[in-house]
This record gives structure tokens, C-alpha cells and sequence, in this order.
């Protein structure tokens, strides 16, 4: 039996989708297998203890943990309780950790079990924030829980992004707006019992909201792969082949690597019926490879969709005619139903069909803003007219595209400001700068990004002291920013350049550094 099509109450779904599915798998680990009649009355059990603890509908509740079935269930605990819940990374530098919980003011953070347990409750500690061990878990009581009443408008979860002040920026999700992603995924990728999709993506990266929803609230199987697993091609492509794997989500760049191991092949993912990926431009002479090899067996599909709106508002199959010029990256399609867009100039004016501008999203999709950050929600997040009649919810990518006139498919063409894609994170340039710039030593400081051999590739150029090292100045910024955020390389240079009106010269400094080698 199929769950219903739509519910805005993400709790009142979970239940539902459980019921009906529980004696079927929810959660298939490598060592263990999670039903889901077992989930709901753990994910039940957790929210009980964190009422008894002390979590109340609206308090913010961060995790920061391992894979784990904890990990998942303490997430549908929170949804349980109208609490919305924060990822956190648990290899971020504790500058960036103290930054997040400093916007979000969590009620509780919960620490698994892990060596970055310790520091992580010291960072809670001198925030004055309350931490949870598995632990104080286990020793709390529990008793019969009742959700409380959440409407659709209720926060889900708060996903942090880069930030270009070199604050993160905690996109806010309401209960609807995943129902809505639920319901689309369900009925465009055919999802729910026998299915099985990978979940190779981490738990604070947004392409995980994809893994999770898709599965666990359609009656699917959700298959977590851990960073020790997903860092053993071998291993990892082991598992997907003994866990039945069917569906496969990540960034194209995770694909790339593997592709060029000679990893990927039918043999090796016997199951797989669809290669999902986003996040970042797949190069269509890279993805030529991955066709080839699977076009008689697993459907292709390039999806696109900001953080600030459930992560997909747009999904495209790639054909072989697609082919026919490997040149640039494959469409991201027509908008999915849940959306409508436009395209605008730097006045906000819509532009011709064909004309280049910054897309702007409609629907229900789209978020409820930026956590504790009323100003930069009012930058991003409005409400705007498309006919002249009423007002409709919009969000400002920063994305420039064109639309076809012919087929309304849309192309993307780059950023409108400095934010970037790089390795599937969207990052913004200036948190680098920033965070160089608090180095000892460093007096100015541009972030840049471009190609090595097709691939993204960081670099930045610095102004500094003399003494000062390569090595010794990105050892420092690994402190405060997460791994992924590190440029590759590093230049000295006695000023950097400016442009006609007195600004840093990106454009100059990155044809200079990162011009196509």
C-alpha cells in the first residue's frame, strides 16, 4: 500500500509511511538492518527522552554524529517534536562550529560517540549550550509521546551554507516544503517499497536531504555509507553491490573520481536503476564515460536546486543526443512542477527568452529564510509580483542561466556574485578571504576559482608579511574553515590588483592563476 500523496505534517508522514511499511527495511547498514516498525518506535522512545530533557516544538536541536541509527532516528525525533533540527559537521574547524551555534542557539547539542565528542562539547560548553551524550541518552526515561500540533509552515531543519560576511548562513525549511520535495521525487523517480537509494552524501551537505526524504517517507530502503566507506572505492562499491543499491545521489565530482579509477561498471552496480547527481556542472565529455557504460542499464539525471529551496527545483535526463557537442555541461531541464521561475536583470526586470539574467524561484518549495539573519533574508527571500494581480514567494538564486525559447530548458552560465560550486559545495569566496585575513601576518586576501584540466579548482592570492609560508598560512586556515573551503594553491604578491573602480580584480588575478591549463 502507497502513502498518501501529500501530507504538510512531516511527523504524521513518517508514522503513516512506518505503519504501512513495518515489517520492510528502513535502514540498511553494512553490519546491521533497521526495519521500520523498529525506527518509528525508536525515533518514538528519543523524542520522549528529549521532552523529558527538555526540548519543547520550536527549540532548535543540533546533531553531530556518525551514520548511525541513532543519528537518523534523533533526526525524525526532532521532527516528532516540531524541533527543527542542525546537522553539523564534526571535522569543521571549532571557529566555524562556534560561528553555527552562535546564529542557531540550539536548546541541546547532541555529540555521538567519535574522538571529535570531546572538543566538540568543549566548544558547546563555552557557547553555554547544553550537550547530550549517547550516554545521558540511555539513562533517560521514556514514556507513550504524542506529537504536539505542527502545520506545514513549522521549520523542519536548518541547513548552514558558506556566508559571504564570513558567517554561515542557516537556510530555514519548513514541514511543507519537504512534503513537497516527498511528493515530487516520489512521483518522478517512482520511489517507495523495493527501491534502495545510497546515501554516500554527508548529513550537514544538502544533497543528504534528497537521500533521506526520498526514502525514509516513501518506504524505500536508505543505504548510509560512511566517510570511511565512501573513502574506499572498493569497499564502497562492495556494499552498494551486497545492499541491493538501486538508486545513486552525490556530486558529479565523486562520480568523476571513481569513473577514473575504472571503478564504475555494471558489474560492479549491478543494481543500479538511476545515477542522480548536482551540485556542481558535470563536464559532458566526463559524463560521456559514465553514459556508455550504463545507458542500456541506469537512467541519467542532472538535478539542480539551492540549499534555500529543498535542493531540486529542476531534473533532466541526459540522451546521447546530448553528446553531439561535448563542449560545457548538460542542461539542468524545465523547472519541476513545485516551481516557477523567472529570469531578471540587475534591476529585477525580466529579461527576453534566451536573454542571460539571475533566476528567480517561485513555489512552494522555496524556504522560509535565513535563521536569525533577517537581513540577508530580506536580500535573498521577498515577495514579488509576476502579473501585476498578487504577490508570490520568491528567492534570488545568484544564478545566471538562459531559458530556451524553443524547449524552455534552462542553462546555467555562472554565479551573480562570488559565490561558487566547488567538489558540490556552494561556497562563498569571501568566507575564504575573510578567514585569510585573520591570519597573522596576511594584509589582504583574494579567493579564487576556476579550471585545472576541466576539474574546479581553488586558489588564492594573499598580500603579506615577509616570512610568511605556503604551507604555514594554509595550515592556519585549516583551523578555521572546513576542508573543502582550502585552496589547492597559494600566490604571494606584494598588492593585489584592482579594477577601474578601485575593487579587487578577481577576474584579472584568476586568468592569471587559473587559466585553463
Amino acid at each position: 500500500m502507497r502513502c498518501f500523496m501529500y501530507a504538510p505534517n512531516l511527523a504524521t508522514h513518517f508514522l503513516t509511511v512506518a505503519e504501512e511499511n513495518s515489517g520492510s527495511n528502513a535502514l540498511l547498514f553494512a553490519d546491521r538492518e533497521l526495519r521500520y516498525g523498529d525506527l518509528r518506535d525508536m525515533a518514538l522512545q528519543l523524542a520522549s527522552k528529549l521532552r523529558y530533557l527538555g526540548l519543547a516544538k520550536g527549540d532548535v536541536f543540533v546533531i553531530c554524529g556518525e551514520k548511525t541509527p541513532t543519528t537518523y532516528a534523533l533526526l525524525l525525533a526532532c521532527l516528532l517534536s516540531g524541533a527543527p533540527y542542525v546537522m553539523l559537521d564534526p571535522d569543521n574547524p571549532g571557529e566555524r562550529q562556534r560561528k553555527i551555534l552562535d546564529r542557531c542557539r540550539p536548546r541541546f547539542l547532541y555529540v555521538g560517540e567519535g574522538e571529535q565528542a570531546a572538543a566538540l562539547s568543549a566548544v558547546a560548553a563555552d557557547a553555554g549550550i547544553e550537550t547530550i551524550t549517547p550516554e545521558r541518552l540511555d539513562a533517560s526515561p521514556s514514556n507513550l509521546f504524542e506529537p504536539p500540533a505542527i502545520s506545514g509552515n513549522t521549520p523542519a531543519y536548518v541547513m548552514f551554507t558558506s556566508g559571504s560576511t564570513g558567517f554561515p548562513k542557516g537556510a530555514v525549511m519548513s514541514h511543507s516544503n519537504v512534503a513537497r520535495l516527498i511528493a515530487w521525487s516520489r512521483d518522478r523517480f517512482g520511489f517507495g517499497p523495493g527501491e534502495i537509494l545510497t546515501n554516500v552524501n554527508p548529513l550537514y551537505f544538502d544533497n543528504s536531504v534528497f537521500d533521506i526524504y526520498s526514502s525514509l517517507f516513501t518506504g524505500a530502503a536508505l543505504a548510509p555509507f560512511t566517510k570511511d566507506e565512501t573513502l574506499n572505492p572498493a569497499e564502497l562499491l562492495r556494499g552498494i553491490a551486497a545492499r541491493g543499491c538501486t538508486s545513486w545521489f552525490s556530486v558529479p565530482s565523486f562520480l568523476m573520481y571513481l569513473d577514473s579509477l575504472r571503478a564504475l561498471s555494471p558489474a560492479t552496480m549491478p543494481g543500479i536503476r538511476r545515477f542522480v547527481f548536482g551540485g556542481e556542472g558535470y563536464p559532458l565529455a566526463r559524463l560521456q564515460s559514465l553514459h556508455k557504460k550504463f545507458a542500456d542499464q541506469a537512467e541519467l539525471v542532472n538535478v539542480y536546486g539551492p540549499t534555500e529551496c529543498t535542493c531540486i527545483c529542476s531534473a533532466y535526463t541526459v540522451t546521447e543526443r546530448d553528446f553531439n557537442d561535448l563542449q560545457g555541461f548538460p542542461p539542468l531541464g524545465a523547472l519541476t512542477p513545485e516551481f516557477s521561475g523567472l529570469v531578471v536583470d540587475d534591476d529585477g526586470n525580466e529579461v527576453p527568452a534566451g536573454q542571460p539574467g539571475e533566476l528567480v524561484l517561485f513555489g512552494p518549495c522555496v524556504g522560509l529564510g535565513y535563521y536569525n539573519d533577517t537581513e540577508r533574508t530580506a536580500q535573498a527571500f521577498g515577495a514579488r509580483s509576476r502579473n501585476g494581480l498578487y504577490l508570490d514567494r520568491s528567492y534570488r538564486t545568484g544564478d545566471l542561466v538562459t531559458v530556451s525559447p524553443q524547449d524552455g530548458r534552462i542553462r546555467i552560465h555562472g554565479r551573480k556574485d562570488n559565490q561558487i560550486k566547488h567538489m558540490g559545495y556552494r561556497i562563498e569566496l569571501e568566507e575564504i578571504e575573510n578567514a585569510l585575513c585573520t591570519i597573522p601576518g596576511v594584509h589582504q586576501a583574494a579567493a579564487l576559482h576556476g579550471k585545472r584540466f576541466g576539474n574546479s579548482c581553488l586558489a588564492a592570492a594573499i598580500s603579506a608579511d615577509p616570512g610568511l609560508t605556503e604551507k604555514g598560512v594554509l595550515d592556519q586556515l585549516r583551523a578555521r574553515v572546513p576542508a573543502y573551503m582550502v585552496p589547492s594553491e597559494l600566490h604571494f604578491r606584494d598588492t593585489l590588483p584592482k579594477n577601474a573602480n578601485g575593487k579587487l580584480d578577481r577576474k584579472l588575478l584568476t586568468s592569471e592563476y587559473l587559466g585553463e591549463t
